[in-house]
This record gives structure tokens, C-alpha cells and sequence, in this order.
């Protein structure tokens, strides 16, 4: 061969091999705060378990699938979070903290109980992408389930030939009079191939992730007469990433060899407005020892406080003195720490923070 035709030749493979390379995924790859996308759910009927599809350079054909909807799902700050979810998944200093959040549905199913605001919580970072818990309000009272560790989805820099990724993850939530819920989970993550993906939205090229996810339940509810551990069936989810930012472009869980989930991500991204803070007021004395004083404006009436210790948990910190704008905290009882305050009246919602001494 001439010298004139390696070259060439030498060019083509070099070529041929970078539009081949495999993608890397990171943390700015995941869905950010203030941005949408559509999401279509379709049927599992018929679809064979992917397990077999693995390997470099795959083609993933699922252009056939028929999804029903779009359900656009908003990827919203923490602080568009109901006032009190924020004091547990908004402090930069506890391991669930996260950065953005999504509202779920409301069931609108008959239940013993009054379940409204659910959201959950996720963190990206440098080592990873986590779902921190979830909050939910039932029957007015805030329950929270911080996951401790949180359960981490994707490890990064996330590249087909990376050492696989075991985690576990724990959250306790309960609510006075109602009842508990444990949830424990293990999640075993690999990245078991690169290439393209085709789906109904278009071809992406991306990396597929293998989680295997098993665990239990225990529910405990006095009241309705409920004690129960439920032992989970182990689930198989295949997410397909790509280097693209947002969702991934198509998720299937299979548990029991059959195909139980489908979702893929549509082309249409949008933006959602930035929410506004909520108004920090200052108590007094601060730091306190026996009681402090917090104020609201004169045309606003206080109608309720809630407060969190450094851990996120609630704390009954009793009310001393009550006027119409203005309280008084008995601190007496408390132990020394930071302690985060909510306050409701008429028309705002207000926060606060008051160092207890000793």
C-alpha cells in the first residue's frame, strides 16, 4: 500500500471509530430545576424481557411502541416544595438534601385517610444521581420520608466498563395516630452496553443501565388494624441514558421475566418559571435560652408554627404567649441546636431559624 492511500485508510478508522465511541453521562446530563418534558407511558404486552440485549455498539429498536398520553412532568427548585418539605430536603448540610423535586398525582381514590401535596426528591452531583424520599401531607399533618442513605440511581461518571454500583437505602415516615411505614431497598447498578437507542421520539445515542432493586415494606397502622411486612419481587429496570439532558429516553422494569413498566422520554422540553422565595422573618432574643419572640406584620394573624431540629424531624416547641401578630416560643424544654422554623398566617408563609443555648 502507498503512502498516499495509508493515510487515507488511517483517517477512515479513526473516524469511523469516534462516531462510534461510547457517550459518558454526568451530572449535568440529569433533569435540572425549571425545566419540563414529556413523558408517554405504553404497553409491556409483547415486549420480551431486553436481558439478551446487551454488549458495544447495540441498536435498541423499540420505534414501534405505542405510548399513550404525553404526562408532562415539571422538574421544579425545593423551594417550590410546600413550605414545610423544604426544612428537610432543602438544607445543604443533611445527606438527603436535593435539588430539585416533582410533584406526583393525586390518586382521587377513596382511601381511609386524606393524601394531598406528594412530591418527590432528587439530588445530582459529581458522584451521582439520588432519589433523596418524598414528603406527602395526610389529612393536614406533613409526613416525611428522607432516605437515609439516599438510594443512588446512577453513579458518576457514568461509562460502559465501569465497576458496578451497590447501594442500599432506609426511610422511616410516620404520622401520629395513623400509623408507619419502613421501606428498605438494594440496588445493585451496572452498565451493561452502549450504542443507539431508536424510540417513537427519535435515535439517541446512550448508555444502558441495569439496576437490580429488591427490598421490603413494613406498614404498621394500630388504628386500621394493620401490621405487615411485604417482601418485594425483585425488579429489573433498564434505563437508557443519553448525554442529553433530562429523563431517561426509555426505562422498562421487568420483574418475573415479564415486562411490567414502559416509559419513554418525548422530544419536547420547556422551561417553568422560577418560584419565589419564602420571606425569612428574625426571631428575638436569638440565640435563646428559656423563650424567644417571633413577629409578623401588624395586618397579618399567626395561624400556626412548625418546627424541625437539625435532623429534619418536628419538634413540639410549646407557645408561651400568643397576640395577634406576635408569639412567644417556651425553648425551655428544647435541647440545645439549630432549630428551623415555620409560620403560617392569613396570607404568607414565613421562616426562621433560632440557635438554642445551654
Amino acid at each position: 500500500m502507498r503512502l498516499n492511500q495509508i493515510f487515507p485508510t488511517v483517517f477512515t478508522l479513526l473516524f469511523t471509530c469516534a462516531l462510534q465511541a461510547q457517550p459518558v453521562v454526568g451530572p449535568d446530563d440529569m433533569p435540572a430545576a425549571n425545566t419540563s418534558y414529556q413523558l408517554y407511558q405504553a404497553a409491556g404486552i409483547g415486549l420480551e424481557d431486553p436481558a439478551l440485549d446487551f454488549g458495544e455498539n447495540v441498536t435498541w429498536d423499540y420505534s414501534d411502541l405505542d405510548g399513550m398520553g404525553p404526562q408532562v412532568t415539571d422538574f421544579l427548585p425545593v423551594s417550590s416544595a410546600p413550605f414545610f418539605y423544604q426544612f428537610v430536603f432543602n438544607n445543604p448540610n443533611q445527606p438527603h438534601y436535593a435539588n430539585h423535586c416533582t410533584a406526583v398525582p393525586e390518586f382521587g381514590l377513596p382511601l381511609p385517610i386524606e393524601i394531598s401535596e406528594i412530591y418527590n426528591f432528587f439530588r445530582a452531583d459529581e458522584q451521582g444521581y439520588y432519589d433523596c424520599g418524598f414528603a406527602a401531607t395526610l389529612s393536614g399533618f406533613p409526613l416525611f420520608a428522607n432516605r437515609n442513605p439516599t438510594d443512588r440511581i446512577l453513579k458518576f461518571p457514568l461509562e460502559y466498563g465501569m465497576e458496578p454500583d451497590t447501594n442500599d437505602t432506609f426511610f422511616s415516615a410516620g404520622v401520629p395516630g395513623f400509623g408507619e411505614l419502613k421501606s428498605f431497598r438494594i440496588r445493585q447498578n451496572s452498565v451493561d452496553g452502549w450504542g443507539t437507542v431508536i424510540t417513537p421520539a427519535g435515535s439517541f445515542d446512550c448508555l444502558r443501565v441495569r439496576s437490580v432493586v429488591s427490598g421490603r415494606d413494613t406498614l404498621f397502622a394500630e388504628e386500621f388494624g394493620i401490621d405487615q411486612v411485604i417482601e418485594l419481587p425483585e425488579t429489573i429496570e433498564y434505563r437508557w441514558v443519553a448525554p442529553e439532558g433530562g429523563p431517561p429516553v426509555l426505562q422498562i422494569n421487568v420483574s418475573g421475566g415479564l415486562v411490567t413498566q414502559v416509559t419513554y422520554r418525548g422530544l419536547d422540553v420547556t422551561s417553568v418559571p422560577e418560584w419565589a422565595k419564602i420571606e425569612k422573618l428574625s426571631v428575638y432574643p436569638n440565640p435563646a435560652v428559656s423563650h424567644t419572640w417571633l413577629e409578623v406584620p401588624e395586618d397579618e394573624q399567626l395561624l400556626q408554627i412548625i418546627a424541625f431540629d437539625a435532623g429534619g424531624r418536628t419538634v413540639n416547641i410549646p407557645v408561651a404567649e400568643r397576640q395577634h401578630n406576635r408569639m412567644s416560643l417556651n425553648t425551655g424544654s428544647l435541647a440545645a441546636g439549630n432549630y428551623q422554623l415555620g409560620i403560617q398566617t392569613h396570607k404568607n408563609w414565613y421562616s426562621a431559624s433560632v440557635m438554642v443555648v445551654r
